[in-house]
């Protein structure tokens, strides 16, 4: 578990960062020993840091990411002194070889972008070892969405909770199904891990991946503005959720009835609320919403407003 987090961890930092970026246009830069005239290489350069000056201190919001970042000592090249020293110095510099007669500078040039590249190497190869590895039973028109079933209140996550926690995916999965209309998709698992919380890979189709990823994660932006969906005005919910807004346009080009599509998105919605009930969030957000939900979670659990350990029985079908 701690090497999947890892990893995640590192797709998250190389990306937002655009770590491989940086390496790309320093390192040939430092190497080779003769000097090249800096033109094209300055907005880029600029544009970079810019974008990863804002970038880390957007995912150091996240305890988790911010470790990360922390251990591999980024925090030491992408904070503002050392972002502003490199870029004065590099838009001042009109070949490389100003850069290269300074040693100080050199130095941290050439620190800065051998380790930013390092840091997106290892993302890399623990991608290939402990992540792609995971894949080997998805098939070829198939795609994963991988959610995180959160403890409650520092228990540990039960059998039955478990598989309640299935069956509220499976269910939101159907649903989406049920729209789409596409008959070929089956539920299926594609690895489950196990560590403080739960990880969780639910395979499908790549449509309904595609809508299912799209959906947890704007609802799951909903719920961090104090959303809860069900008892919020309708209108509202619809213009943040495309599945509820296509379903809206299906209703008024007359392809689905009024009723129809009314009972669809009331399927949808208590669905979404059943995931959340049970502590389900999408894997992936980089920006503190997992620790919120977890103290969303224990707080709703020493209150009793968890919804209850059930499945949503077919008698809920005729009663969205």
């Amino acid at each position: 578990m701690q090497a999947l987090r890892l990893a995640r961890a590192l797709r998250i930092i190389d990306d937002g960062l655009r770590l491989k970026d940086i390496g790309d246009l320093i390192i040939p830069l430092l190497e080779g020993g003769q000097s090249k005239e800096l033109l094209d290489e300055k907005p880029l350069f600029a544009d970079l840091l810019w974008n990863a000056g804002r970038e880390y201190q957007r995912l150091a919001e996240d305890a988790e990411i911010r470790a990360v970042m922390q251990a591999f000592a980024l925090n030491t090249l992408f904070n503002t002194a050392e972002l502003t020293f490199l870029l004065s110095t590099f838009e001042a510099s009109g070949a490389t070889y100003s850069i290269y007669q300074n040693p100080m500078s050199f130095g941290r040039f050439d620190a800065f972008a051998h380790r930013a590249y390092a840091v997106h190497l290892l993302r890399v190869g623990l991608e290939t070892l402990v992540i792609a590895p995971r894949h080997n039973n998805v098939g070829e028109h198939e795609d994963v969405v991988e959610l995180r079933v959160f403890q409650r209140g520092g228990e540990s996550l039960s059998t039955m909770r478990l598989t309640q926690a299935l069956e509220s995916i499976e269910d939101l999965h159907d649903a989406i199904v049920d729209w789409l209309g596409i008959s070929e998709a089956r539920f299926g698992i594609a690895y489950l891990d196990s560590g403080s919380d739960w990880m969780i890979a639910i395979k499908s189709s790549q449509e309904v991946v595609r809508i299912m990823r799209s959906t947890l994660a704007a609802w799951q932006r909903l719920r961090s503005l104090g959303l809860d969906g069900l008892n919020q005005e309708n209108a509202f919910i619809s213009a943040q959720l495309v599945i509820l807004r296509d379903i809206d346009a299906a209703v008024e080009n007359g392809s689905l009835t009024s009723e129809r599509g009314e009972h669809m998105k009331q399927r949808i919605l208590k669905r979404l609320d059943a995931v959340t009930g049970y502590g389900i969030s999408l894997e992936g957000e980089p920006s503190g919403v997992m620790e919120e939900e977890r103290q969303l979670l224990t707080g709703r659990n020493s209150a009793g407003l968890l919804l209850p350990d059930r499945k949503v029985t077919p008698q809920d079908e005729g009663n969205p």
